[in-house]
């Protein structure tokens, strides 16, 4: 079972609910505004109920567009590590082939991981991976993409690199 994606999914259910709950409250909100518009004569009314309404709803919206940016953070990064996830590499990787030109891809996998999981445990695991992509992140280029795929598989998909720059590229990165 691959953890990170089911701690995405959790992610994305839990800004769901938050958008849900916004626009629920949008609803209240509008409710609330028909009752307040009964009980207030007709200029005080339009005025006052207009500017309510309208900061109300610019806040509510705002409140939307936030959790809409984060939902689309979230489904784009390993929580672990910060880097690319593998929904993200492979949309970015679709893109780039299709739009052709030179294109290097170099996997990644850490010899004997498992080994440090089962002998110290997850949490120590999660710390060395975190520190193995620092490294990683210092032997990549600037436009390089960095990706966890699974587990302790990376991926670093390397745009307008030949052959020669994307081996530069790996020897730095396996070292």
């Amino acid at each position: 079972m691959d953890l990170a994606a089911n701690s995405d999914s959790d992610r994305l259910a839990g800004i769901t609910r938050e958008a849900r709950m916004a626009l629920s409250s949008i609803r209240g909100f509008a409710e609330l505004l028909e009752e307040e518009l009964d009980d207030l004569p007709d200029a005080v009314r339009d005025l006052q109920c207009i500017q309510t309404a309208s900061d109300r709803i610019a806040e509510l919206i705002a409140q939307l567009e936030g959790h809409a940016t984060q939902a689309r953070i979230e489904a784009s990064v390993d929580p672990l590590t910060g880097i690319a996830n593998r929904r993200y590499l492979f949309e970015v990787g679709d893109r780039l082939v299709r739009e052709g030109g030179p294109l290097s891809l170099v996997v990644l996998d850490v010899d004997e991981f498992k080994m440090v999981n089962d002998r110290f445990g997850h949490h120590a695991g999660d710390a060395i991976l975190r520190m193995v992509v620092e490294r990683f992140k210092s032997a990549v280029r600037e436009g390089d993409l960095l990706a966890r795929l699974a587990g302790d598989e990376f991926v670093a998909i390397l745009p307008g690199t030949n052959e020669e720059a994307a081996v530069r590229v790996a020897r730095r990165l396996r070292m």
